[in-house]
């Protein structure tokens, strides 16, 4: 997975007719993800008058990265969710890795439902969403959306622990060398600082160009201006900087990430 923002990523919604207010209301919510180009939206009122709508739910549900299931005793009670929606969401959770998001409208059989028990749900099913009062509906609405920026923002930090890892590496293969040259008895001292001081230098080159090649490569398969200026922030440390510590290029990577976070989530409030 990479960072690049060039496929938005896919929201498949699931509900049942009679809970449409709360899918009309869940929209709301994930509007300004949508109005910054970070998801695309999809629920079965997107089909226009004399559209193929079984192709179209198809291909949503192929598409999806997310899944949010608005779950009632209506929604269970489905033959269609059930049967036609339900089991091709599964399989794409086994074999694409989609998250699916559950969350619990009213008292229903939930727990009980093999199928849907074994995903963690938005809320507890002892408190359903007809049971809370306004705001806690409207703070849960926005805790599932802050929830969809996570799993936006989750390339992010999986690029930032790959980059530290290559830059462990690159470390852990230099301390045997450089433990050997100081272990070395032919050599003087002088001769002994020359080569620690090649070696490391090889090692920061190692570890420059790593960081650059794949901070490049993410940024032009980029499309999101945000993402950009992340990436054009971590380029700038690398070339303003001498040298590459390990720590302090995580330190910069988390600092850009929770100002990404925060400028993103500010839009989703």
């Amino acid at each position: 997975m990479t960072v690049s923002t060039q496929g938005r990523q896919e929201v498949f919604i699931s509900y049942s007719h009679r809970d449409k207010k709360w899918l009309d209301r869940l929209m709301v919510h994930l509007k300004p993800l949508e109005r910054a180009g970070l998801v695309a939206i999809w629920a079965d009122t997107r089909i226009g008058p004399g559209r193929r709508w079984r192709v179209e739910i198809k291909q949503a549900i192929e598409s999806a990265n997310v899944a949010i299931l608005l779950v009632s005793a209506d929604f269970l009670a489905s033959d269609f969710i059930m049967n036609n929606e339900l089991p091709p969401l599964l399989q794409a959770a086994d074999n694409r890795g989609v998250t699916i998001s559950p969350l619990l409208l009213s008292p229903c059989l939930f727990e009980e439902t093999e199928t849907l028990a074994q995903f963690q749900a938005v809320n507890k099913l002892t408190h359903p969403l007809i049971q809370m009062a306004e705001g806690e509906q409207e703070a849960l609405f926005h805790n599932l959306s802050k929830q969809i920026l996570e799993v936006i923002l989750a390339p992010f930090f999986e690029f930032r622990d790959r980059m530290q890892k290559k830059l462990n590496e690159i470390e852990g293969q230099l301390k045997p060398v450089l433990h050997q040259i100081d272990q070395d008895s032919h050599l003087l001292e002088t001769d002994k600082g020359v080569l620690i001081g090649l070696w490391k230098a090889l090692a920061l080159d190692r570890k420059r160009t790593a960081i650059l090649d794949a901070l490049e490569a993410e940024r032009q398969n980029s499309t999101d201006q945000r993402v950009q200026a992340f990436l054009d922030a971590q380029l700038r440390k690398l070339q303003r900087d001498e040298d590459v510590d390990t720590r302090e290029f995580e330190a910069h990577m988390d600092t850009g990430l929770d100002r990404l976070r925060r400028e993103l989530s500010g839009e989703a409030v």
